[in-house]
């Protein structure tokens, strides 16, 4: 549920409160959050932004094992049904949860309130992820700036590949991308340095990195692989 109401003042407390991301159990996860609208914002960003403030409240079951539950109803069909067949649910700019993101751009840059392994709970399988140099060298999610500095990648993987070791039965998709990224030419990882980041962490699990042509393949055979973390660019 949600709600919307009028331009009142909303003291920075509540507002705070509101940020303590979603709350996860092994039954359900309840998420929740608040768009506080300003005009001096919204003159700046967007005529077409909410002109009031809104309140979203979220109570799903923990999502953690939903792709283990469709596939054990389907199991006589995963040699013929390939991944690129599934539709996944997917986190935007999946890494921009951190706390270290500037308040002052965090309305613009903080596209998440969750950390990876929460997101992976509530049902997220597909992640949107923008990997970049900071100005320390250290490889994070950049949202348009190397100022607006998401998760370490490395913290990302590791995330992702012990929730996969734990649920046998599910698969992840990383999508790398540049978007927004500024300075590309110094910015950007060389070709092989994220491959071999991600095959340091996902060995570690004994976790088969897949590429662009495992969506090609069947779930059996993904399976068979543990060939169960794809990233494609």
């Amino acid at each position: 549920g949600g709600g919307y109401f009028s331009r009142a003042n909303i003291e920075m407390t509540d507002r705070l409160n509101m940020l303590v991301g979603s709350q996860i159990t092994e039954e359900y996860c309840f998420s929740f959050g608040l768009f506080y609208s300003t005009s001096s914002l919204l003159d700046l960003v967007s005529k077409n932004l909410p002109n009031g403030h809104q309140i979203r409240a979220v109570l799903t079951p923990n999502y953690s094992n939903w792709m283990s539950v469709l596939f054990s109803k389907y199991e006589s069909y995963l040699d013929n049904i390939k991944l690129q067949n599934l539709i996944l649910p997917g986190a935007h700019d999946a890494g921009m949860y951190t706390d270290s993101i500037l308040v002052q751009i965090s309305l613009f840059a903080k596209t998440q309130l969750d950390d990876t392994m929460k997101q992976l709970q509530m049902g997220a399988r597909i992640f949107d992820i923008r990997p970049g140099y900071t100005p320390l060298n250290d490889i994070r999610h950049l949202h348009g700036s190397d100022v607006a500095q998401g998760e370490y990648y490395k913290v990302m993987l590791e995330q992702i590949t012990q929730f996969l070791a734990k649920n046998e039965q599910e698969i992840v998709v990383i999508h790398l991308c540049d978007d927004g990224i500024p300075n590309k030419d110094v910015s950007i990882p060389k070709p092989g340095i994220l491959e071999k980041m991600a095959n340091e962490v996902a060995i570690n699990h004994g976790i088969k990195i897949g590429n662009k042509s495992s969506l090609g393949k069947s779930i059996q055979a993904l399976f068979a692989a543990n060939e169960r973390l794809v990233i494609v660019s």
